[in-house]
C-alpha cells in the first residue's frame, strides 16, 4: 500500500498544474506606424472607450511576417491605452490588440479590438491577462509600448 502511495504521489507530481499561452516564434520585421496610421488605430480604439477623447496611447511596433506579404493582408497589432472612466479619473494604461487592414503594406483599416476588461473605461469585458496573452501567443508584446 505504502507503494501504491509513493507512485500516486510520483505520477500527480508530474502533471503540470497551469497552462501557458505557446509563444510563436516568427520572423517578424517591425516597422513603426506612420502617423496617419496612429490616427487609424487611435479612432478605432478610442471609440470603444467611456470617454473617448481622453484617450492616450503608447505605441509599438508593427510587426509582419515577410512571407505572408500579399497586396491586401490583416496583421494584428498591440499597444497600450488609458482613458477616463465614468468617474472622470485615468485607470492606467491597458493593453489592448486591434486587427489592421493593410493594402500594399500601409495600414488602410482597424477592426476587431481586444481591450483589457475589468475596469469600467472599456464598453467590451475580456478575461484579465487574455489581451496579453494573445498577443505573446503571436510573438507580439503590448507592455514593449513607449
Amino acid at each position: 500500500m505504502k507503494k501504491l502511495s509513493i507512485l500516486a504521489l510520483l505520477l500527480l507530481s508530474a502533471c503540470k498544474t497551469t497552462a501557458e499561452a505557446p509563444v510563436v516564434q516568427r520572423n517578424l520585421e517591425f516597422r513603426d506606424l506612420t502617423e496617419a496610421e496612429k490616427k487609424i488605430v487611435s479612432k478605432v480604439v478610442a471609440d470603444v472607450m467611456k470617454d473617448p477623447s481622453s484617450a492616450q496611447f503608447r505605441w509599438t511596433k508593427m510587426g509582419r511576417d515577410p512571407a505572408q506579404r500579399q497586396q491586401m493582408e490583416n496583421v494584428d497589432y498591440c499597444a497600450m491605452v488609458n482613458a477616463k472612466n465614468s468617474y472622470g479619473g485615468y485607470n492606467g494604461f491597458k493593453p489592448y490588440k486591434v486587427t489592421l487592414g493593410l493594402e500594399n503594406g500601409k495600414v488602410v483599416d482597424a477592426l476587431r479590438v481586444e481591450l483589457l476588461g475589468g475596469s469600467s473605461i472599456y464598453n467590451d469585458q475580456i478575461e484579465p491577462g487574455l489581451v496579453k496573452e494573445n498577443c505573446q501567443a503571436i510573438g507580439l508584446n503590448p507592455y514593449d509600448a513607449k
